[in-house]
């Protein structure tokens, strides 16, 4: 049971993290002020750490129970 409230957590804060930089880096894109670089590697830190989440905790996993 607690595998399951562990992965479920997981992907809610791996959701949150992709989401979260996303929405980080877009506002720095589309803001109609000068680029700050500290937003857009705030940003792209959490997208990247959300996406090594993702492969490593989900789809990792999944593919080596398809593989063998």
């Amino acid at each position: 049971m607690a595998g399951k409230i562990r992965k479920t957590l997981l992907f809610i804060v791996m959701a949150a993290m992709l989401g979260g930089g996303a929405y980080i880096i877009e506002l720095q894109v589309h803001s109609t002020h000068r680029l700050y670089f500290r937003g857009l590697a705030v940003g792209g830190f959490l997208v990247a750490f959300g996406l090594y989440v993702l492969v490593d905790d989900f789809i990792r996993p999944a593919a080596r129970r398809l593989k063998g």
